[in-house]
């Protein structure tokens, strides 16, 4: 699985207007690449690893914009 640019994410949230479900799916999309870090972590691989946590950096840091 090839995980989308951290460009790429902010360009897609950006201008979007802010909902009672966009912060949920925003930290949920950070759990979700947590784990899938810790997989590749744990696989040994990591650089894919520090690019799934700079993904994760980067919803956390979306939904603290959406609080």
């Amino acid at each position: 699985m090839i995980a989308p640019s951290i460009n790429s994410i902010e360009n897609m949230n950006k201008g979007l207007t802010p909902s009672p479900w966009s912060k949920e799916f925003l930290l949920s999309q950070a759990d979700k690449y947590q784990q899938i870090a810790e997989w590749h972590r744990i696989s040994g691989n990591d650089s894919n690893a520090e690019k799934s946590l700079q993904l994760v950096a980067t919803y956390q840091r979306l939904a603290k914009q959406h609080s």
